[in-house]
């Protein structure tokens, strides 16, 4: 999986099994736990920061002497070529910039297939207790999470499969598990509309275009799925 790291600073996440949460919701690394032991994956910094610039007045007008504001959400001053992000599987941005790309969504100023590579850091983890330490440093998080909502439909990837283009690693293995995990009679419809023909243009891509795993099984290939060949 190639991911690319945009933000200002190093991206690492750690395993939730090493993780303390307080009542608030604040969560930080177990001191009793080598912090190299608890990381799962570990980003670095890169020389390409993408920031959002935000408009200095943002006033749209004054009525009975109460200023009304615009909801701006900024601009993006640079952005990567289309073919930087088009390449990456993941590109992790601050939260801001992912609400920013996500109201460009939106108003149609970015396609669906690039917007959906970017993700944010979810689950901040501190160094220690914030309770005890209010000023505890952030390294990390519990994981990276999407920019836009999933558009968990395997004809749509399926269709950018075989017309060359390579979707977003993760995206794809989360609509495979969405479907696979539907009721067999409710895939066994879906299988007369193609969807089992699309499992396999998906699972061959991730299996052996990729090289990742795990692929999912379709009915044929597990028959205690298919409610027809159980019987």
């Amino acid at each position: 999986m190639f991911v690319r790291n945009f933000t200002p600073h190093a991206v690492t996440v750690f395993n939730p099994m090493y993780i303390r949460e307080t009542r608030s919701g604040d969560r930080f690394l177990d001191a009793t736990i080598d912090r190299k032991s608890a990381t799962l994956a570990h980003y670095p910094q890169e020389s390409l920061i993408l920031k959002v610039e935000t408009t200095e007045n943002m006033v749209l007008t004054q009525v009975n002497g109460c200023n009304f504001f615009n909801n701006d959400l900024g601009y993006f001053k640079f952005m990567p070529p289309d073919h930087v992000v088009e390449n990456a599987d993941v590109v992790i941005v601050s939260q801001k910039c992912a609400q920013l790309i996500k109201h460009q969504l939106q108003i149609n100023q970015i396609p669906y297939f690039r917007a959906e590579r970017f993700y944010f850091p979810h689950g901040i983890v501190h160094a220690e207790d914030p309770r005890v330490n209010p000023s505890a440093k952030i390294i990390g998080s519990l994981g990276l999470q999407r920019a836009i909502p999933l558009f968990s439909d395997l004809n749509y990837y399926a269709s950018a499969i075989e017309n060359n283009y390579m979707p977003s690693l993760p995206a794809v293995h989360a609509v495979c598990q969405s479907y696979v995990n539907l009721h067999p009679q409710q895939r066994q419809q879906l299988s007369f509309q193609g969807y089992e023909k699309m499992l396999d243009v998906l699972n061959n891509y991730i299996g052996v275009t990729r090289g990742s795993s795990p692929t999912y099984p379709t009915l044929n290939s597990n028959p205690t799925n298919n409610p027809f060949l159980a019987l």
